[in-house]
């Protein structure tokens, strides 16, 4: 059996952009969800925690925009005319 037999295969920059982002969508959403789960009386810098949480999940979405979308440049997935 070969590796990668049951792997679909990703054909266009777009599928990889996608794969990327999702992850990282999905690990900011977890961590989200366990910071709103937090006891306000036995962590009484909840607020905090949830600001930090949610400002580094947007500076990574930026950030992996960007970098996705410059990556996909240099490495000749996407060709710019």
């Amino acid at each position: 059996m070969k590796h990668g037999v049951y792997a679909v295969p990703m054909t266009s920059e777009a599928e990889h952009c996608i794969v990327f982002q999702s992850y990282g969508g999905l690990r900011g959403a977890v961590a989200f969800c366990l910071v709103a789960l937090l006891d306000i009386t036995s962590i009484p810098h909840k607020n905090l925690f949830q600001t930090t949480v949610f400002v580094v999940i947007i500076f990574t979405v930026f950030v992996q925009v960007c970098l996705c979308s410059l990556l996909s440049v240099v490495t000749g997935f996407l060709v710019v005319s």
